[in-house]
């Protein structure tokens, strides 16, 4: 993982935050009836956890996938 993508990720999460009326209201489950609020995940991306850098790493994988979708497409 790039730090430049998990910097913009931050950033696009702050923004995100600030824009939803409860960044602290759950959204989605993690298994073992665990759940996360934006904020949640915003503090796991910024701390480097374990649960962090796996969410960054999906986001990172599915940024890559769609440039290559769209790519493909145009060609």
């Amino acid at each position: 993982m790039s730090d430049r993508f998990k910097n913009a990720l931050i950033t696009k999460l702050n923004e995100w935050i600030e824009t939803i009326p409860e960044p602290d209201k759950p959204i989605i489950g993690i298994g073992g009836g665990s759940t996360l609020s934006p904020r949640q995940i915003l503090q796991h991306v910024n701390d480097e956890t374990p649960l962090g850098q796996r969410l960054t790493k999906n986001w990172e994988d599915l940024a890559i996938e769609h440039i290559l979708n769209v790519k493909v497409k145009e060609s």
